[in-house]
């Protein structure tokens, strides 16, 4: 046994855990990515935060709110062991030692590149000795040259949690942000001067896996459509390139934003028209990507679903993997109004698709992640893959709006956040595209763009999202406009 395992009680991976497992053992997935930027006021600010060189604050500071965040979460202070068998196991870790899995980052960097080298590096947890997660921190003082003479500027700092996914879903990572900030708050108001660098694991038990929260059902009817489709797989879909695998699986990346205006009005302009910002953006992306792609006759587009709901014993701060997906069709060939393509964006559609979403968020049966049960070697099954077309044109991931409340000290001082990014790895086995979509409350709405190199020609991923961001800039701009929002 190594020096940094300890034997302890606690429960075996989960389905869906176990799936995650191993598609990062085989190199097919490196990691989810929650970043968050805080706005951090004067008053809060120690006299070494403001020093000419704060990276020893900063980094202290960071200490301190870790060691909050890893009492909390008992998934931080966990490995896998026997990654590649039918039977890993959860290690949990004597001790974790911090600068090893901290990046302190040079903010005259884009927060674009330090993004794209962390989604570039796999976490697999060393053989059960290293946590399944890593931190990226990039301090940004106020600029003496810049600040307005009167008027105190904030500090900001952008703190991003970049995980395995066996160990949390999306979600997870934004509770995670949520509880960021309150360590912060706390940080701020009670600084240790010397915070400790290495620190013990929380000994709680960890939270339940899917199948043990989440009452998954599989009928009849359910498991003849999905044999059907595995058998008989569309083929007027278009997926990218097939499913190839070659060692380093290279991110690509892009992402664009919208102003707290912009997302207001995009928002408004969903309720106005009874539809979600997610279901919107299926049909946008579905017209985008088929107009973009030569000869694309039929669009699959999946969408992540959360079964937080139903999941037992489950809190909302929570880190675990609660997750499923749904696919929605769109054909060339399709009826006006039942998902065809080519017509432009249309409203109706993205009505329809909010119902279609709704439907398959609403019942536990028949849900993607309860057929993983029924694959006996999941290893086996994923390198079986290769070679084989994708499941989907893309996928979507939206936290929708993350709300980080107004806890304050005293005095009125708070911590706030004006910038959440989620994001993920390129997926081998997955769509060729993945979307992945954030706002925070009262504020800005990100959408990230990852594929992996090879599947999709960057020109036409980048030509994607350049006229996703103009479609929603000029649909939102007729609310800014009319509206003054």
């Amino acid at each position: 046994m190594a020096e940094n395992q300890v034997e302890k009680p606690i429960r075996a991976p989960g389905i869906i855990e176990r799936y995650y497992i191993a598609r990062s053992h085989l190199g097919y997935y490196n990691n989810v990515g929650v970043t968050a930027t805080y706005t951090i006021p004067p008053p809060l600010l120690s006299s070494t935060l403001l020093a000419a060189d704060c990276s020893a604050a900063t980094a202290n500071l960071t200490y301190q709110v870790l060691a909050q965040l890893i009492a909390q979460h008992p998934s931080l202070g966990i490995s896998v062991l026997g990654a590649g068998t039918q039977t890993p196991s959860w290690n949990r870790l004597e001790s974790i030692d911090l600068p090893g899995l901290v990046t302190f980052a040079d903010p005259n960097v884009s927060v674009e590149e330090h993004l794209l080298k962390l989604f570039n590096t796999p976490i697999l947890g060393d053989d059960g000795t290293t946590p399944l997660w890593r931190v990226l921190v990039i301090p940004s003082p106020p600029d003496a040259a810049s600040v307005t003479p009167g008027v105190p500027a904030p500090f900001r700092l952008t703190i991003g949690l970049f995980y395995h996914h066996a160990i949390g879903d999306g979600l997870s990572g934004a509770a995670v942000q949520i509880c960021i900030q309150r360590a912060l708050l706390a940080a701020l108001r009670e600084p240790l001067s010397n915070a400790p660098t290495t620190v013990q694991p929380s000994s709680a038990d960890l939270p339940p896996a899917f199948e043990t929260a989440v009452p998954l059902s599989i009928s009849t009817g359910g498991f003849l459509r999905a044999l059907y489709g595995t058998v008989f797989p569309n083929r007027d879909i278009w997926s990218g390139a097939p499913i190839t695998y070659s060692e380093p699986v290279v991110t690509k990346m892009r992402q664009f934003s919208l102003s707290a205006a912009q997302a207001s009005a995009l928002a408004a302009r969903c309720r106005r028209h009874e539809t979600t910002v997610t279901a919107l953006l299926m049909v946008v992306i579905a017209e985008v990507v088929a107009g973009k792609t030569k000869g694309a006759k039929g669009i699959d587009g999946n969408a992540a679903i959360s079964l937080r709901k139903f999941a037992d014993g489950v809190g909302a701060e929570d880190m675990g993997t609660y997750i499923s997906a749904m696919s929605c069709l769109f054909f060339r060939s399709s009826a006006k109004g039942k998902g065809r393509l080519g017509d432009g964006v249309d409203w109706e559609e993205a009505k329809r698709v909010k119902g279609l979403l709704a439907k398959g968020a609403g019942s536990t049966k028949n849900q993607f992640s309860a057929f993983l049960k029924l694959i006996p070697n999941v290893v086996k099954f994923l390198e079986g893959k290769a070679g084989q077309s994708r499941g989907g044109s893309f996928e979507i991931s939206n936290l929708g709006v993350v709300n980080f409340g107004k806890e304050e000290l005293e005095g009125g001082e708070t911590v706030g956040c004006e910038s959440v990014r989620f994001g993920q790895s390129a997926n081998v086995i997955g769509a060729a595209y993945s979307f992945s979509v954030a706002t925070v409350k009262g504020g800005e709405l990100n959408v990230l763009l990852t594929w992996q190199k090879g599947v999709v020609e960057e020109r036409i991923a980048n030509a994607v999202m350049v006229e996703l961001e103009r479609w929603l800039t000029a649909e939102v701009s007729k609310d800014v406009a009319t509206n003054g929002v």
